[in-house]
């Protein structure tokens, strides 16, 4: 269980973060987890080489009071979004996840507030993901 952080996923190799120097990730898999009073968009930012496949399976999330607008995940460069069995609590955002390119997206499962055409949307602004 992860409790109050303020993101669950920050992985940024878009170059703009010193330690991505070496070969990037091809995946990134959550299973049975329960991740509560999250503030923040994860990031999954992936190389436009070789995009990161992201997984999520049986997992329990839930946005922080006075932050039930923000999105649950921000992505670019990716192969493919997957969650299976995933219910997101106090999510009242635009979108569930907001992406700045295409990448195949297959949710299963999923229990939340928003209507299933709010899951993916593809942003017109610029994707800026800022150092941590």
């Amino acid at each position: 269980t992860v409790d109050c952080a303020d993101k669950l996923l920050h992985y940024n190799y878009s170059g703009n973060e010193w330690w991505q120097i070496n070969r990037p990730l091809g995946s990134i898999t959550f299973e049975n987890i329960t991740a509560k009073n999250l503030s923040m968009p994860s990031i999954l930012y992936g190389d436009s080489r070789e995009k990161v496949l992201f997984n999520m399976k049986n997992c329990k999330i839930s946005m922080k009071k006075g932050f039930e607008n923000t999105e649950f995940m921000q992505a670019a460069n990716f192969a493919g979004i997957v969650m299976e069995n995933i219910e997101i609590e106090n999510c009242t955002a635009k979108t569930l996840i907001k992406t700045w390119t295409d990448g195949k997206t297959e949710i299963s499962g999923l229990k939340c507030g928003l209507k299933p055409e709010k899951y993916f949307a593809a942003a017109e602004d610029k994707f800026e993901c800022k150092p941590i």
